[in-house]
């Protein structure tokens, strides 16, 4: 939402046309400032999953808002441009912004809901905070607006769980994070140039199989996982605003150069101890990949663990490599409330979309399995 096409208001991407139809037209003389920046929300109708996936629908519309994330984040930057998470707004301003409390939003059964909010900058060196909040709620309420919702489906199976689940999660009004991030390792090597993104970014796949013999290179691989390390100066982190709440167990099962087992990558160094009292099993626990921060907690065969962990698919046992997430959920509960839940999924929804692009980079391709 923003000036665009001359014209204040909020405005819907349709993807299909890849055009934005006009939803609300604010008054010329709103209150706002006249360099506002662009804000985007991202929003999720869970039955768009639910039909197919019942009460995990809600796990895929949270990780599908982290990817989506990523993704802007990247093509912003392969433009120039930089992108931010706005934090400020809670779920209920940000569905009287897009109008998503109108009767016209969505009928029974496809009720749409708003994620989280970004701030779009078009000159980095010149990042123009978001107009102040109780004016754009002015803006919109006073606002003309325009269009109905299409309806997906003619009959809805209900999923009341999904229900209860969205409203004991709803994002209150919130100040900025006070989170500072620690210092990763350096990159050994810059990030692909503006023309190499543009092109992984429209050839990425999601794998429906793997061979069970193609390698990854061992310098491929800490890329990977170096790109994956918050640095408040490189996409996609520089607009993640919270300090890393996630991270990752990997099965090496043919990594050029890297002994086969499970390896840890804390995306908190202040972490490992926590995680390495509250393993159950002994764990090697020894440092590998310097100077990532990366522990080999095993030194065998494990795919048919990755298989048993991966509800039982081949694809991660015949992957070079299959990553599980890991979430610090109850300091995050405890610390920010329960709709930190969402956040941990967007999280891990950013952490994958890097992931994928890094696939595609090292020439192979990535998947994701539920």
């Amino acid at each position: 939402m923003g000036a665009l096409a001359g014209e204040r208001g909020a405005w819907h991407y349709a993807p299909k046309h890849h055009a934005l139809e006009r939803r609300c037209a604010w008054d010329s003389a709103a209150e706002l400032p006249a360099d506002a920046p662009v804000v985007l929300v991202l929003t999720s109708i869970a039955w768009r999953e639910s039909w197919k996936y019942g009460l995990r629908a809600l796990r895929y519309c949270l990780l599908d808002a982290g990817h989506a994330v990523g993704a802007l984040r990247l093509a912003a930057a392969s433009v120039g441009w930089s992108l931010s998470v706005w934090t400020e707004p809670g779920d209920l301003e940000l569905a009287r912004l897009c109008g998503l409390d109108r009767s016209d939003a969505g009928g029974d059964g496809e009720r749409e809901r708003a994620e989280l909010a970004l701030v779009l900058h078009t000159d980095p060196a010149r990042r123009i905070p978001p107009p102040p909040l109780d004016a754009l709620l002015r803006a919109a309420g006073s606002g003309r607006w325009y269009g109905r919702a299409n309806r997906l489906s003619a009959d809805h199976h209900p999923w009341p769980d999904l229900d209860d689940a969205h409203e004991a999660t709803i994002k209150p009004t919130t100040a900025p994070p006070r989170e500072v991030l620690g210092a990763a390792p350096p990159l050994d090597t810059g990030p692909p140039t503006a023309a190499s993104s543009w092109s992984l970014i429209r050839r990425r796949r999601s794998a429906v199989e793997m061979d069970g013999h193609t390698p990854l290179p061992l310098p491929s691989l800490a890329r990977m996982l170096s790109l994956v390390l918050p640095r408040a100066e490189h996409a996609p982190w520089d607009g993640w605003p919270w300090r890393p709440r996630v991270d990752l167990l990997f099965f090496a099962h043919r990594v050029t150069g890297l002994e086969s087992g499970l390896y840890a990558l804390v995306r908190d160094r202040a972490r490992a101890e926590v995680l390495r009292s509250r393993c159950r099993a002994p764990l090697a626990w020894e440092p590998a990949m310097a100077p990532l921060p990366v522990w080999r907690l095993t030194a065998r065969d494990e795919r048919a663990l990755a298989r048993r962990s991966s509800c039982g698919q081949d694809i991660a046992a015949d992957s070079a490599v299959a990553f599980s997430m890991l979430a610090e959920l109850g300091p995050a509960l405890e610390a920010d409330g329960a709709w930190a839940y969402r956040r941990l999924h967007w999280e891990a929804g950013l952490v994958g979309q890097v992931l994928y692009l890094e696939a595609e980079a090292a020439g192979l391709r990535a998947t994701g399995i539920g």
